[in-house]
C-alpha cells in the first residue's frame, strides 16, 4: 500500500456546468476516497468536495464596465497570480504538495513559481484553449487579448510541466503541432473513463419502431444543434421519430424558434440542463453527435456505456478536430460520417431500418466497459501522480 500523497488540484470550477468541471469534481473525490490528502484551488467550490478535500477559493477579479473592460482576462490572470504568490498568508495551511494536477490556465505559472520543487501535471480539457476562449467574445480586441493570454499560458505549461496528460494521441499531436519548440515536451496519454451502469438493456428495435434520438450538450454554435434540426427536417419520416435535446445555453431560444419554423414542434423536446442525464440515455435508441470540434466528449462515452449507439462525425475525415479516438467503432458501436451528407444519410438509414441499432447497442456497452471504465482511468491517473511524487 503506497503512503497517501498531498495532491494539489488547480481547477476552474467544481460544479456541473461543463464536462471539465464535472471531471475535476469527480477526480478530486475519487483521489480523496483512495486516502490521499487533496487540496484544491478553484474559482468556485462545491459543498460535497469541500467536505472531502481542503478547498481554497481564488477571488474572481472583475473589471467594472466603466474601466477598461477589454482587459477582463488580463485582470483574471493578474489576480490569480497575486493570490497564489501570497498563498501562505491566505490559508491556514501552506505545506508543499507532493504533486500537483493543474487544469486552470490562470494558475499554471504562479503555482509552479510558488512551489518550484513540486512536480506537476498539466491537464488541459479543451482542444486548444486560445481558440476556445476567443469564441466567447464578439469584440475583436477583447477576443485577441483573451487568446493571447491563454495561448501564452498553454505554451508555458507544455514546456514547464513534468508531463501533459491528454485523453488521446491525436489530442497530444494537436498541441505538439500548434506549439513547435526545440524544448522537450512530454505527453502522457490516459484514455478517459465513465461509470458503467450495472443494468443496461440492449435496444430491441423493430423496423416499424418509433425511434427516439438524443442530442446532449451545451446549446452553443460549436455543437451544431441547429444544423441537426435541419437534417432531421430533411430526412422526413415525421411521426416515426422524436428528438430529445438535453442541455442549455445561449442558443436555446433561437433553436426553439428554428424547430417550430421547420415544422418540428411536435417532434422535438428541449429539456434544458439535467444534472443526471442517465434516464435520457436509457430511453433513447440513438445519440446524434454532429460536432466537428471536440476534445473527448464524456457524453459519447456515457452513451456507449448505457448501450446507446452514437452517430457522429468521423475524426479521421478532412476538416475535423475530433479527438475521441477509438471510442466509436464504425458499424460496431455506432456510425461515423465523413461529411455532412454522410451524416444525413446515416440518419435516413436508421429511420428506414431501426433494427440496425440492435447489434450496435450490445457492442457499445461491452466496448465502453473494456476500454473506458472510470475506475481504470483513476488508476492510471493515480499511478502517474505517485510516480512523479516518488521519483
Amino acid at each position: 500500500m503506497t503512503a497517501p500523497l498531498h495532491i494539489r488540484l488547480g481547477v476552474g470550477y467544481l460544479d456541473t456546468r461543463a464536462g471539465s468541471a464535472i471531471y475535476s469534481r469527480r477526480m478530486a473525490l475519487a483521489l480523496a476516497e483512495r486516502g490521499h490528502d487533496i487540496s484544491i484551488l478553484a474559482f468556485e467550490g462545491d459543498e460535497g468536495v469541500a467536505d472531502a478535500c481542503r478547498l481554497t477559493l481564488v477571488p474572481f477579479r472583475q473589471i467594472p464596465l466603466t474601466v477598461v473592460w477589454r482587459l477582463s482576462h488580463a485582470a483574471l490572470f493578474y489576480g490569480a497570480a497575486r493570490f497564489i504568490d501570497r498563498f501562505g498568508r491566505n490559508t491556514s495551511y501552506d505545506d508543499d504538495p507532493d504533486v500537483a494536477l493543474i487544469s486552470e490556465h490562470t494558475f499554471v505559472r504562479p503555482h509552479a513559481r510558488r512551489y518550484p520543487k513540486t512536480p506537476w501535471v498539466y491537464l488541459p480539457h479543451s482542444v486548444h484553449v486560445g481558440d476556445e476562449m476567443a469564441r466567447f467574445f464578439a469584440d475583436p480586441v477583447q477576443r485577441r487579448i483573451a487568446q493571447t493570454f491563454y495561448e501564452g499560458a498553454q505554451r508555458w505549461a507544455l514546456i514547464h510541466s513534468d508531463t501533459t496528460v491528454r485523453f488521446s494521441r491525436p489530442a497530444a499531436d494537436i498541441l505538439r503541432n500548434r506549439y513547435p519548440t526545440d524544448r522537450s515536451v512530454n505527453f502522457t496519454v490516459i484514455p478517459p473513463g465513465v461509470d458503467i451502469p450495472p443494468d443496461v438493456q440492449i435496444r430491441r428495435v423493430a423496423d416499424d419502431a418509433y425511434v427516439r434520438v438524443l442530442a446532449i450538450g451545451a446549446l452553443q454554435d460549436s455543437k451544431r444543434i441547429g444544423w441537426l434540426l435541419q437534417r432531421m427536417a430533411n430526412v422526413g419520416h415525421l411521426g416515426r421519430w422524436h428528438l430529445d435535446i438535453v442541455g442549455d445555453g445561449p442558443e436555446r431560444p433561437v433553436l426553439e424558434r428554428q424547430a417550430i419554423e421547420l415544422g418540428l414542434g411536435r417532434y422535438v423536446t428541449f429539456h434544458g440542463h439535467k444534472t443526471d442525464p442517465a434516464p435520457y440515455y436509457h430511453q433513447s435508441h440513438l445519440m446524434a453527435f454532429p460536432s466537428r470540434q471536440e476534445n473527448f466528449p464524456l457524453v459519447v462515452l456515457e452513451a456507449l456505456a448505457s448501450g446507446l449507439p452514437v452517430l457522429a462525425m468521423d475524426p479521421s475525415a478532412p476538416g475535423m478536430a475530433l479527438l475521441h479516438e477509438n471510442a466509436i467503432l464504425p458499424d460496431r458501436t455506432g456510425i461515423l460520417a465523413r461529411d455532412d451528407r454522410a451524416f444525413e444519410a446515416g440518419l435516413c438509414d436508421i429511420l428506414n431500418m431501426p433494427s440496425l441499432l440492435e447489434g450496435l447497442s450490445a457492442q457499445a456497452r461491452v466496448h465502453a466497459e473494456e476500454h473506458f471504465a472510470w475506475a481504470t482511468h483513476v488508476d492510471h491517473m493515480e499511478d502517474l501522480l505517485i510516480r512523479l511524487a516518488r521519483r
